[in-house]
């Protein structure tokens, strides 16, 4: 292990003396200072500033301009994706040269090109970043607008602070929403080990929890110089503090001393919906000028064990209605008008104006046509407003003929078009139009040219095209003569011979309800929108309030949304209805989709915001909306998203919003009472149920004394009840002793916890999965309960029988008094019954001195 750091340590200083990083000689540097605040956020009137610093950034560095423009497009990329639920670690999905995370006022970067650029990242709520072009500057502000103090817990980055002492204390890691908490300590392995001219580093990553040779991701170095060997190693790097990449990290932790013992590592870890967890494992060295003096790979923590406070937080997820007769929502039967275009490659008879009726799809075409017109001319409520055709001919033959042949044909199309219409069709119709033309030799080159084999070919008609651009018939006596004319020629003039037919018709019919189910069911025309005609947004409106059917309502909700995608609306003009009655179908079958709402909320905007243009009323972020929204983020466990958009709700008075934004507070992690805002939420939640009262009071340590007497009001029907009860001995024991050990709890107190644990999951087995990743039901605990779970009596002696208790309560003293005498004076009287009573009830203690 040594020798395998040694030569990594090695071809580092290699890699850095060979100069292999450019960006670090190419140019000189620049020293930017600045600071973060937020807007949203007032400071306190003395502190001489007008608004709070902002310490949830990450600071991304580029060379050039173009460089941080070009990733800018990467983070608003990567923020469109996260407002989906869609969104990976920013760290993996935008590309940057260097990262500094903003956590000391004001902020240093010691390699910042003068004319670089640097991106700001709110990675606390994910949903902003700044460009900052450099332009020489050495003194930067920026603000970012975060909308509520309430949410800003600071995260805790990766940071060391120094403890001198053996004492280890235990913390476990937390899932606080979709991250994990992690305080750890790593105990250096004697006294003494640290220097004043060393210096030690840890590097962290996380493995796979089923396969350890897969590095799933690493996190920020950790590097603690001695002080000498700090000021020493920037007169080696010849005052290059990039030369040694971990100059400038070391620069800001505690000096490295042989007092140093202890150094404890905070760190919140992205963890994801449906995580299995992971190893979190560290490398970690201590190295002088000459050597590494000591090298080890250690396991700082196991996150398939989590403390997950709010597991078993109880709420219900409802689907929040629109109401469909709100004006806003309602859709009304009026006239549409509906464009068409049919494009047909007919084929014709050579030289001749009616169709070739040996060319089948000829054929098919032509019935196509008159069976669009005549559904057209004759559905109730529809008109044909207009129709054009446009007909194109090949410019194979003699041009004047090919002229007249062309409108010969075009005509003779229009006549099969006019024998599906009614006369009293006409009346009103804009005069149908026709137009025909042939084509060119060029035209028919380019055709050619969009497959490359046909290039050489292409190339050839193309140059007598233009050479006789001005004679069409002298084009067509030089094309006949090349040689592939009877086969590459010939064989594609089809391309060129299409008919193309435009029409407008409007439709103003109204159907009831059971004609359009009717529809629906049988009409293969409006069965699927893909083989026909499709609803009308007045009949979608319909059919939404009258199908029973789940499946049913649920594709014509999809095809209404597919309708209304089609037009290119702004987000507050789209129709919501049918996305919010598919939402509310998901949500009752817990089969959540946080893409199906997320097209119609702009976070930036106020909740019901009324917009008015022409006349025509609407509102944006309906309130039902952004409610079953938070819902499918909570039911796919995007918790940080669910409290950034229930943020919408904080100042409503709706208590089924407050209730909604309450929940997303305490899944996300954010249900610390010591605030005034958070006792606000923390009580709102505490008092929905008995079960809840408990999950809050054990969350935080200075109220877990109520929890016993909280216990003892919950169901005993219910298995998480007996789960509670069995982890509350882990807790209590946690919080006295500082260990997880579970050797050292009390015999009755460990026997009753494996009983309680036992009945919970034989009342639901899925709680055994739950309990082997729970860190507050310790290792020993669950071994020894799956153990009794699976194999009744292997770990405990059975509790004695109900018939058992009453025959002991039956066995009066008299009784025992008369097996004892009977022990000690006549034993060979004693039977196999008699002594199995005798130890039974332990009468060798009885005492008879009366």
């Amino acid at each position: 292990m040594k020798h395998t750091l040694r030569t990594v340590i090695l071809s580092l200083v290699a890699f850095l003396a060979a100069g292999l990083f450019p960006h670090a000689f190419a140019q000189d540097y620049i020293q930017v200072k600045g600071y973060v605040y937020n807007r949203n956020s007032l400071a306190d009137p003395g502190s001489g500033r007008k608004y709070n610093y902002y310490n949830g950034v990450d600071i991304f560095i580029y060379e050039t301009e173009a460089e941080g423009a070009q990733a800018l497009k990467y983070f608003q990329n990567w923020i469109k994706l996260n407002k989906k639920g869609k969104a990976g670690m920013i760290d993996q999905a935008v590309p940057h040269k260097d990262l500094t995370e903003g956590t000391e006022w004001p902020f240093t970067l010691n390699t910042v090109s003068p004319e670089g650029a640097l991106i700001f990242f709110d990675k606390f709520t994910g949903a902003d970043c700044k460009l900052v072009k450099v332009k020489g500057r050495d003194n930067i502000e920026v603000f970012f607008d975060v909308l509520s103090d309430g949410l800003q817990q600071e995260l805790e980055e990766t940071v060391l602070s120094v403890e001198r002492g053996p004492r280890v204390r235990i913390e476990p890691p937390v899932e606080l929403g979709d991250t994990i908490k992690l305080n750890k300590a790593y105990l250096f392995p004697e006294t003494r080990m640290g220097k004043d001219d060393a210096r030690f580093a840890l590097q962290a990553y996380i493995i796979s929890p089923t396969d350890t040779t897969d590095t799933m991701a690493f996190r920020t170095s950790l590097v603690m110089d001695g002080k000498d060997y700090h000021d020493t190693q920037l007169r080696r790097m010849g005052y290059d503090p990039q030369r040694d990449r971990l100059y400038a990290i070391a620069d800001t932790r505690p000096r490295l001393s042989d007092t140093t013992r202890i150094i404890h590592i905070s760190d919140r870890i992205y963890k994801g919906p449906k995580s299995k967890g992971g190893l979190i494992m560290a490398d970690v060295w201590f190295e002088d000028y000459n050597q590494v003096y000591f090298s080890d790979k250690v396991e700082l923590e196991d996150l398939r064990r989590t403390s997950k406070p709010m597991q078993f937080l109880e709420y219900s997820i409802e689907a929040t209605k629109l109401d469909p007769n709100d004006p806003v929502y309602k859709k009304t039967l009026e006239k549409t008008f509906v464009p068409g275009d049919m494009q047909l490659p007919i084929q014709f008879e050579t030289g001749k104006a009616a169709v070739d009726r040996k060319d089948s799809m000829s054929m098919v075409y032509l019935d196509s046509l008159k069976n669009t017109v005549y559904n057209i001319t004759h559905a109730e409520g529809s008109k044909l407003l207009k129709y054009s055709i446009l007909g194109m001919a090949s410019p194979e033959g003699n041009y004047a003929r090919n002229v007249s042949l062309a409108r010969d044909r075009l005509n003779y199309i229009d006549r099969e078009v006019r024998s599906q219409v009614p006369p009293e069709a006409f009346i009103g119709m804009r005069k149908p139009e026709t137009s025909s033309r042939v084509a060119s030799w060029a035209e028919f080159s380019d055709t050619l040219a969009k497959d490359s084999t046909m290039l050489p070919y292409a190339d050839q008609i193309r140059a007598i095209a233009d050479k006789y651009s001005k004679n069409p018939d002298e084009q067509n006596r030089h094309v006949k003569r090349l040689p592939f004319y009877n086969t590459i020629i010939k064989d594609n003039l089809h391309r060129l011979r299409l008919v193309n037919f435009f029409y407008t018709q409007t439709i103003f019919r109204e159907l009831t309800p059971a004609e359009l189910i009717e529809k629906f069911h049988t009409d293969p025309m409006y069965m699927t929108a893909e083989k026909g005609e499709n609803f009308i947004d007045a009949e979608f409106w319909v059919l939404m309030q009258h199908l029973r059917d789940t499946s049913e309502l649920e594709t014509i909700c999809r095809r209404a949304i597919a309708r209304d995608n089609r037009r290119k609306q702004k987000i507050y003009q789209k129709w919501v209805l049918p996305a919010n009655v598919l939402a509310e179908i998901l949500i009752k079958q817990n089969r959540p989709d946080t893409t199906l709402l997320a097209p119609y909320i702009d976070e930036t905007d106020n909740i019901d915001r009324p917009y008015q243009e022409e006349g025509k009323k609407y509102r944006l972020n309906a309130t039902p909306v952004v409610a079953n929204q938070v819902s499918m983020m909570l039911l796919t466990e995007n918790y940080t998203r669910a409290v950034q958009l229930a943020e919408m709700f904080k100042n409503s008075t709706n208590p089924q919003l407050m209730g909604i934004y309450a929940i997303a507070r305490c899944k996300a992690g954010y249900f610390n009472p010591t605030t005034p805002e958070g006792r606000k939420y923390y009580s709102m939640i505490h008092d929905t149920s008995p079960r809840n009262a408990v999950v809050m009071d054990m969350a935080i340590p200075q109220y877990m004394d109520k929890v016993p007497e909280e216990l003892e009001q919950l169901n005993p029907e219910d298995p998480v009840t007996w789960y509670l009860k069995a982890q509350w001995v882990c807790y209590k024991y946690f919080q006295d002793s500082n260990d997880n050990t579970f050797a050292m709890i009390d015999v009755e107190q460990r026997n009753g916890a494996i009983r309680n644990l036992v009945k919970a999951f034989n009342m639901d087995p899925e709680l055994v999965d739950v309990a082997a990743s729970d860190w507050f039901i310790f290792k020993g605990l669950y071994e020894d309960a799956t153990k009794e779970y699976r194999e009744p009596g292997s770990v405990l002696e059975p509790e004695p029988t109900e018939e058992e208790l009453a025959a002991a309560e039956a066995f009066t003293d008299e009784q025992k008094k008369e097996l004892v005498l009977k022990s000690i004076y006549h034993p060979e009287e004693m039977t196999d019954e008699d002594w199995a009573i005798y130890d039974k009830y332990d009468l060798a203690n009885y005492s008879i001195s009366d």
